[in-house]
């Protein structure tokens, strides 16, 4: 058990954490191109925003441990200022721009007629910042829940350590309460509500790709139409596959909260099983799930959006041309004007 948490902690979690900011900054990249203005792609853009929060808080952690051993005073601060309130943040919002991609999928496809009224870019990034501003509120009580102790082994003052522990503010029934109300809010409602409109999409997709080969067989709808349904059909599908992963990797962080196993075991048998190794292990298991699900969603874009991955090839096609000019230019630029110097060298002809 030690041994997995080791590898998870000190190798997996910040190696899927660079691969993650590098995706998602690619991720920015693509969806911020003129021709992505729907209102999804400003979801996935805000989902790429706070996923790489998440995944730099995280890995700034790794860095620090490695920096400073892990019981020194600026480990436990990072741990219990900035890694813990701040993190929550940045995934709780990570958690409802989901949810409210997932409802805005849901509309579009339910309602299509009224997509362009419901569905706006303006409303999308009304939503991101109301949900940052909510999340922000929601986590303010993890500022004072926790803080920094100092213990030693012996008298020799290098011997001191530190440790993060409960605050008193931490330790009381008023943080209990408002946890509670936060396992409600960020876990339990969301995972019900994206198996519920997941499980909703997929039956409309299906609906609706049955409809569409009806009217394609008929030769009822314009190429242009077709075209429309085609791309808004592939957005759906992206979506699921986010969700999906969402509940896959989400639902195991949902049960190792210290909350919800308060519930489930009660308070005598709680304490102990937090201290034992196999929940510190099982813990980590679902952390290094959820740098997962915050880092491959741009692998899920590539797989099922084909505007996704044109784009992401254009990109590169870009790229590479620009590189192979810029080598290929200087080169010609010098021999150019080593021949002119030497055939003219009083510059007339």
């Amino acid at each position: 058990m030690l041994a997995i948490r080791r590898l998870c902690e000190q190798y997996i979690i910040p190696v899927i954490s660079v691969v993650g900011i590098v995706c998602n900054s690619l991720n920015l990249l693509v969806l911020s191109r003129k021709h992505m203005k729907e209102s999804p792609y400003t979801y996935l853009m805000g989902l790429a925003v706070t996923d790489t929060c998440v995944l730099v808080i995280s890995l700034g952690q790794s860095i620090v441990g490695r920096i400073f051993h892990c019981n020194s005073y600026v480990s436990s601060y990072y741990d219990a200022y900035i890694f813990i309130p701040i993190g929550n943040i940045f995934a709780n919002s990570s958690i409802w721009i989901t949810v409210l991609l997932t409802i805005e999928r849901w509309v579009s496809v339910r309602f299509p007629l009224q997509t362009k009224d419901l569905c706006t870019r303006k409303l999308a990034r009304r939503a991101i910042i109301v949900t940052l501003l909510s999340s922000f509120l929601l986590n303010i009580p993890r500022f004072f829940s926790r803080e920094v102790q100092q213990y030693s082994y012996a008298v020799n003052s290098s011997d001191v350590q530190y440790t993060m522990t409960s605050s008193e503010f931490g330790a009381g029934s008023v943080y209990s309460g408002i946890m509670v109300f936060y396992v409600v809010v960020v876990l339990t409602v969301p995972c019900i509500a994206l198996t519920i409109l997941n499980s909703c999409l997929v039956c409309l997709v299906v609906q609706a790709r049955n409809r569409r080969n009806v009217l394609q067989q008929s030769q009822s709808t314009g190429r242009l139409d077709r075209s429309s349904t085609r791309d808004q059909t592939r957005l759906t599908i992206t979506c699921i596959s986010i969700i999906a992963l969402f509940i896959v990797c989400m639902t195991p962080a949902a049960f190792v909260n210290p909350q919800v196993v308060g519930m489930m075991l009660g308070e005598g048998g709680v304490k102990a099983f937090l201290e034992s190794e196999f929940w510190k292990s099982v813990r980590t298991i679902s952390n290094t799930l959820v740098i997962c699900n915050l880092s491959l969603n741009f692998v899920l874009y590539c797989l099922f959006n084909n505007r996704f991955r044109q784009t992401v090839a254009h990109l590169l096609r870009e790229c590479f041309s620009c590189v192979c000019c810029n080598r290929s230019n200087r080169p010609h630029f010098h021999r150019r004007s080593s021949t002119t110097s030497t055939s003219y060298p009083y510059g007339s002809r």
